[in-house]
């Protein structure tokens, strides 16, 4: 699920979910919703993320695909 791979890529970043929400324009609520799978992730909330925690397109793109897959 690509939300729990964003709550990993945030974690391993030290970021808390309050930056993550001021990276997206939005609440830091959203932000677990994302995370938790229970809110869609688009382009746009995938590419800023993966931006602030310093995430390889490499790497984005590998999450993308398997998140595709399921």
């Amino acid at each position: 699920m690509l939300g729990s791979t964003l709550r990993d890529w945030r974690v391993g970043a030290g970021y808390h979910q309050t930056d993550a929400a001021k990276a997206l324009g939005c609440s830091p609520a959203f932000v677990c919703r994302l995370e938790a799978g229970k809110a869609p992730v688009n382009v746009r909330h995938v590419g800023r993320l993966a931006a602030l925690y310093g995430v390889s397109p490499a790497e984005v793109g590998k999450a993308v695909l398997a998140a595709w897959q399921q």
